[in-house]
């Protein structure tokens, strides 16, 4: 299985999914990053019920369909936000939102907030893992890879704006 047809696969997968719980044609499309940050490559928005993949301008065309031009990158992230999903779907602690909210408008964090956030992350890697095993990929080191720099990059971020940090990194 190519890394194409296992995007085009979950592609699949996640916006069948997403359609039970929205009344949104394409809860699963491209978007542009607004403001989100330089460094964000997708989102899962909970509100709407939908993940977007960030895209500079122009965005591909239809918006709402797979486009193959990195189709391995792409797979990871979109299993990776499918994996909040899942998170969401099975109830988050309402001290997560609270904390990923801190981390979003750079508010210092407490060490629990950042263990809250990583805890997330790391759940989200693994609902990710499994999604796509299901599919089913066997190489795993560029997913490890992605796995790896996304959750250095939230150590890093949480770590910028925690106090007492050095109490959450067990």
């Amino acid at each position: 299985m190519t890394p194409a047809d296992v995007f085009r696969d979950l592609w699949s997968v996640v916006r069948n999914e997403l359609r039970t719980m929205t009344k949104m044609d394409a809860p699963v499309s491209y978007n542009t990053r607004g403001g989100a940050a330089p460094e964000d490559e997708a989102a899962y928005v909970p509100e709407a019920m939908c993940i977007w993949l960030y895209r500079d301008e122009p965005l591909p065309d239809p918006d709402s369909e797979p486009e193959m031009s990195q189709p391995e990158k792409d797979a990871c992230l979109l299993a990776h936000e499918y994996g909040h999903y899942l998170s969401d779907k099975k109830g988050r602690p309402e001290a997560y939102l609270s904390a990923n909210d801190s981390l979003i408008a750079d508010r210092p964090m407490t060490p629990q907030d950042m263990a809250l956030v990583l805890h997330e992350e790391r759940l989200a890697w693994s609902y990710a893992r499994s999604e796509l095993a299901k599919l089913g990929v066997t190489e795993w080191a560029y997913f490890n890879e992605k796995e790896t720099d996304g959750l250095n990059a939230y150590e890093r971020a949480a770590s910028a704006t925690s106090v007492g940090v050095e109490e959450c990194q067990t």
